[in-house]
């Protein structure tokens, strides 16, 4: 996918980052919740971020488009922020942030997967792809089945919009 397709994802992103926030256990800090329009705006603006975070001297498609450095790197953060003196309101911004930048990734990364150069699914150096098309090819399609996939769950599964913020 190119870049303006990955953009056009952000709003499924952050219904996904909504989601995921819902459906995870309460923080184990004083506060009771992560918000969820920090990581839905985080998510929004995130989903090139694999792209421009990969450093010059790293092959395009390995670290950066890792998914299990993305799905651990809000719990870790999460983690270590309960062992700070931040304020429990602090630590539930900052880890609806990390949710909403994983999502973001999360995105990218998926809507990279079915072309023919792949991603490192199990191996940061190993890519695999069922190579159904090829990049920049149905966009829209990719964009609107997102979408409509994350409207579905939002509906079937509804986040708890009351924590939208901290």
């Amino acid at each position: 996918m190119r870049g303006s397709g990955h953009k056009a994802t952000g709003p499924s992103a952050a219904l996904f980052s909504a989601l995921w926030i819902s459906w995870m256990p309460p923080t184990a800090s004083s506060a009771e919740y992560t918000p969820l329009l920090p990581a839905m705006i985080a998510a929004l603006t995130t989903t090139t971020a694999p792209d421009w975070l990969e450093p010059p001297f790293l092959p395009h498609r390995t670290l950066t488009h890792w998914p299990p450095i993305w799905l651990i790197l809000p719990y870790a953060i999460g983690s270590f922020l309960h062992t700070t003196h931040l304020s429990p309101t602090a630590q539930a911004l900052l880890t609806s942030l990390s949710f909403g930048f994983s999502a973001g990734c999360l995105m990218h990364i998926l809507t990279d997967a079915p072309n023919p150069m792949g991603i490192p699914w199990i191996l940061p150096w190993k890519r695999w792809s069922p190579k159904w098309w090829k990049s920049g090819q149905y966009e829209i399609t990719q964009v609107i089945a997102l979408t409509t996939i994350a409207l579905l769950l939002c509906k079937q599964y509804p986040p708890n919009w009351h924590h939208l913020l901290p």
